[in-house]
């Protein structure tokens, strides 16, 4: 998928966090991966009463991209501890939203027709962000707890907006980049190809040195 994919942490719930040697709360933060390359990273946030908040909204351009991977680390005295992992198929989010779609469609269809004789003016639904509290092209995104391997569960946020292709429009004059061939007739001489040529300017005769206007042979 090619696009731009929207993508916001809100938390992590039933995780088992990585010991630590005091007893402050362990500190994590989340990692997103696009087909294995990091795009971004939250900030580092505490346990507290059992679960982590981040709420921190991502905006990822994505090219030919399959699948997006969120993986949380706690911070330890020595390298960071993974601790969950969630992944999932771009494509699967666009279907969702695509289904949704619909059925905000059929929803908003079936409404107008039954309250057409009470709503004399339409309105225009107002937008702000894709993940933001009102819906963009009548789909809100997809938010919910999936399940963090190998325990725990995490809830995020997804929306994706994709990139449309710019069609050129055919060119008037027939095939577009076609080379059209020169209908003068050309004459050859001692190897030169010589074509009809018209100038709109005074010319010097490479041969006689004479000048010219009008018409005359141009080399090829």
């Amino acid at each position: 998928m090619t696009g731009t994919l929207y993508v916001r942490i809100n938390g992590i719930k039933h995780q088992t966090n990585a010991p630590t040697r005091n007893s402050r709360p362990a500190e994590s933060m989340a990692y997103i991966k696009i087909d294995g390359t990091l795009r971004a990273k939250t900030r580092m946030a505490r346990n507290v009463t059992g679960a982590i908040r981040w709420n921190e909204d991502f905006e990822v351009a994505v090219t030919k991209a399959s699948e997006i991977e969120i993986a949380v680390f706690d911070k330890t005295e020595q390298n960071p501890v993974p601790i969950g992992l969630f992944w999932m198929r771009i494509s699967d989010i666009v279907e969702e939203l695509r289904r949704k779609k619909v059925e905000a469609d059929n929803d908003a269809a079936w409404a107008a027709a039954n309250a057409q004789d009470l709503a004399r003016t339409p309105t225009a639904r107002p937008t702000t962000g894709p993940l933001g509290e009102n819906p963009v092209n009548g789909v809100e995104g997809i938010e919910a707890w999936w399940d963090l391997e190998p325990i725990g569960q995490i809830n995020l946020k997804f929306n994706f907006v994709k990139d449309v292709a710019i069609r050129k429009r055919p060119s008037k004059l027939g095939r577009q980049g076609a080379v059209r061939k020169r209908k003068d007739e050309i004459q050859e001489i001692q190897g030169h190809k010589f074509v009809s040529q018209k100038f709109f300017q005074i010319i010097c005769c490479a041969l006689c040195t004479e000048l010219f206007t009008g018409r005359g042979a141009q080399c090829q």
